[in-house]
């Protein structure tokens, strides 16, 4: 048997429901806009609540990148200088590029630790093109 509801848009069965079962305003036209964008909206609101997870369990996210991977005594001492600098808990995620020949870099929030020889190269290779 077919179900006779199958032709009523996704948007028009989660305002029906949504009225059904008394969900607020709030979070009947976020459902709304976030069923129209899912692709583009769920990824962010995702990063987004986890962020506020985390920050309310005082807890951040550091993404290490480094040239090779850290050794765990490495690891151990840059997720406590972390811990010491932000004064949070610190869940280090690690990635590799072998593009920064040596170093690291590190991200926080928006805020950026690049302390790469790839980075040191294109510094000074600025710095000599302008002759200071």
């Amino acid at each position: 048997m077919v179900s006779r509801v199958t032709w009523i848009s996704r948007v028009t069965r989660i305002t029906l429901v949504s009225r059904v079962t008394l969900v607020s305003r709030v979070t009947r036209i976020t459902t709304r806009v976030t069923t129209g964008h899912a692709r583009i909206a769920l990824p962010g609101i995702a990063r987004e609540y986890q962020r506020m997870v985390d920050e309310h369990a005082g807890r951040v996210r550091a993404n290490v990148t480094s040239a090779q991977a850290l050794g765990v005594t490495d690891v151990t001492r840059l997720k406590q200088a972390l811990e010491q600098k932000t004064k949070k808990k610190v869940i280090l995620e690690q990635n590799t590029d072998p593009e920064l020949i040596a170093g690291m870099v590190t991200q926080i929030g928006s805020i950026v630790y690049d302390g790469s020889i790839r980075t040191r190269l294109q510094q000074m290779r600025q710095t000599l093109l302008r002759g200071d």
